[in-house]
């Protein structure tokens, strides 16, 4: 083979690792978390445990509309009675405030939902974090489902499967600004592909 040849074939492997896989891999991402938007549980069978992830909290314990969007969810699925157990999650966005899961469980019990009936993992800084920290709580759970937004449900399910366990998805019922849900999907994107590729 000659050296021009050489040169072609050398720019099309390199314009296909630098340019070609990347943007297949993102676009991958992107119709991943938009097709993950409507879960996957169906509300037609029973589960066990139900795992609330984690939103902002606002000034010391002041539950951001992240949280109760997500824990409205999970509040309607134990009142129907398709859920015995939540499992909240999500540890502090800074030393003076209480943690995500701690407000969340608050929140679950104001809504009717007894103590007893709730676990916490209030120490995880990442949804990586929540799946693993919580994976002791769900030991004796036969069935799962994840609560979150509904732009966060992909990844979820793709870290959920990288660390070994298979989670249904289920969306927070009300919806968010079309401006900040669109953010969102750009971030998850970016995040499901991470994670995607992560070693």
């Amino acid at each position: 083979m000659n050296v021009p040849a050489k040169l072609g074939y050398s720019l099309v492997f390199l314009f296909a690792v630098v340019v070609v896989l990347p943007t297949a891999i993102i676009f991958y991402a992107f119709v991943s978390v938009v097709t993950g938007f409507t879960g996957t549980y169906d509300e037609t069978t029973k589960v066990e445990c139900g795992v609330i992830f984690g939103a902002a909290v606002h000034s010391v314990s002041d539950p951001g509309p992240g949280i109760l969007r997500r824990v409205e969810a999970g509040v309607r699925l134990y009142e129907k009675e398709l859920l015995t157990r939540l499992i909240v999650t999500g540890g502090k966005g800074s030393e003076t405030q209480e943690s995500e899961a701690e407000v969340m469980q608050k929140v679950a019990i104001a809504r009717g939902i007894p103590s007893d009936r709730i676990r916490m993992e209030p120490f995880s800084s990442s949804t990586w974090n929540n799946v693993r920290n919580s994976l002791p709580l769900l030991q004796k759970c036969t069935s799962i489902v994840a609560i979150s937004d509904r732009y966060h449900l992909a990844r979820i399910r793709l870290i959920g499967k990288r660390q070994g366990i298979e989670l249904e998805t289920f969306p927070a019922d009300a919806p968010v600004g079309t401006k900040f849900e669109m953010m969102s999907v750009v971030r998850e994107t970016i995040g499901y592909a991470y994670y995607l590729v992560k070693p």
